[in-house]
């Protein structure tokens, strides 16, 4: 019988490890928080679709800022606070302006508000973690 070493880390670790999985669930929740409040408050309180988008995405931000920056970035949490949010919120702005442009415009050509939101959200989405990574928690 021959002695094997033992396994290097497995991929559940490795994908543990890395901040892409973590930062989908930050975004899984953030997204539920963004388009939960935006279904309440225009489907339910027939608040106008773009404040009430925009009141959705403020609501979801704060949520997304504080667990990107205690979880999932983790070299976030070592001081550089007033920094880091003052670059997640200037990212913030420009998401929200595209944010806009694909609800409304989406809307607009017909396709049902939460379904454009969506869109608008994996769209962002895929440019922020870059940006959280190499810039906002860096």
């Amino acid at each position: 019988m021959t002695s094997s070493s033992p396994p290097g880390p497995g991929l559940l670790a490795q994908i543990r490890s890395h901040p892409a999985p973590r930062f989908a669930v930050v975004g899984g929740i953030s997204l539920a928080a963004d388009i939960g409040t935006l279904a309440a408050l225009h489907g339910v309180l027939h608040v106008a679709l773009l404040p009430a988008t925009s009141i959705a995405f403020v609501v979801s931000s704060l949520i997304n800022f504080g667990f990107n920056r205690q979880w999932v970035f983790t070299g976030g949490r070592i001081g550089r606070a007033r920094k880091q949010i003052l670059r997640f919120y200037a990212l913030v702005v420009l998401n929200l302006l595209s944010t806009l442009l694909i609800t409304g415009g989406l809307t607009a050509l017909g396709l049902m508000y939460l379904i454009a939101k969506l869109v608008a959200a994996v769209a962002n989405a895929v440019a922020n973690f870059f940006l959280y990574r190499g810039w906002v928690f860096k």
